[in-house]
């Protein structure tokens, strides 16, 4: 039942629940379950029934698509169209009507505009090690993201458009997507505790963090810049081996093959695949296998830095 999630003070939109410091300080919404069937997002309620109320500003527990996660068939991602495709100007009131979908949606943009940050928690179809979603250029989230112990993806943004945090940034605001893990993975209800634990501790709204949510054993910490998508030419596809989120590949390495044609990487260093033939990448290319092609910059970044280090004073 909803009244699970209810830990704060409910407000004109159903599903919000406000806990205000009555400080001066940032308005934050924490986000989880806009895919009803990715329920990692609850770790955030687990923070709050032990941290309760920040210490300044207002901190928002948004259950993101009620309708979807308790639908009477069980939760879902979505209704009738992936609700995370549909925050754009294009979405109208006269939309309400459409779907469910996008009757939440504009609930939910309409609520946006009292927040400063929105931290929106997700999880994959596949296994992957956690990571962030960093929409845009804006200074604000990239502070906010890379105090995270997890890995960073720079451009994701450009192929996955409309998203709740896009819609933020979009509007002058910070917004970040945490995916803390596979759908199914019982550590992604801890991980998104600790990931929010952090950033409340690092915006100055709770005291340092406590030891119930540190985690027993580091994350990988790389930063990924998303060169771009790579729809194959048929679904008769199949990797030449298993491919996992963030493997490493080769300069030129073969890397698919399809009815069509055979898929090399690019003639570059550093290249990571990411997010290889998940489900929703499925649905969203009408069943025709996609993949990301992204650039480790860490090695870059480190290279460059040591370089710096070296040269005579």
């Amino acid at each position: 039942m909803i009244d699970d999630f209810d830990l704060g003070t409910p407000t004109t939109v159903s599903g919000i629940y406000a806990l205000e410091s009555y400080e001066p300080g940032p308005s934050v919404g924490f986000m989880g379950l806009l895919h009803g069937n990715e329920t990692a997002g609850k770790g955030l309620w687990d923070l709050i029934r032990r941290v309760g109320k920040p210490k300044r500003g207002s901190l928002y527990l948004i259950v993101g698509h009620p309708d979807a996660h308790w639908h009477e068939l069980g939760p879902v991602r979505s209704i009738e169209h992936d609700i995370n495709r549909l925050f754009h100007d294009t979405t109208r009131p006269q939309d309400r009507l459409t779907s469910p979908d996008h009757a939440r949606c504009l609930d939910l943009m309409g609520f946006f505009d009292q927040l400063d940050i929105l931290i929106d928690i997700h999880s994959t179809s596949a296994p992957t090690e956690p990571f962030v979603v960093m929409p845009g250029k804006s200074c604000s989230h990239f502070h906010l993201a890379t105090d995270l112990p997890i890995t960073q993806l720079f451009g994701l943004h450009r192929f996955l458009p409309a998203t709740a945090t896009n819609w933020m940034v979009d509007k002058g605001r910070t917004g970040i997507t945490i995916e803390v893990g596979k759908h199914d993975d019982p550590e992604g209800r801890r991980i998104a505790a600790e990931m929010g634990e952090l950033i409340l501790k690092s915006l100055g709204m709770i005291d340092p963090a406590s030891e119930e949510f540190k985690r027993s054993q580091p994350y990988m910490q790389r930063s990924i810049a998303i060169l771009g998508r790579v729809e194959t030419g048929s679904p008769r596809f199949a990797f030449t081996q298993c491919r996992g989120n963030f493997n490493q590949l080769e300069p030129n390495e073969l890397i698919a093959i399809d009815d069509k044609k055979k898929h090399y990487a690019p003639n570059l260093e550093n290249l990571v695949i990411c997010m290889p033939t998940s489900i929703e990448v499925l649905r969203e290319h009408d069943g025709i296998p996609a993949y990301y092609l992204g650039v480790d910059l860490r090695p870059i970044l480190d290279v460059s830095i040591l370089g710096a280090q070296s040269q005579p004073g």
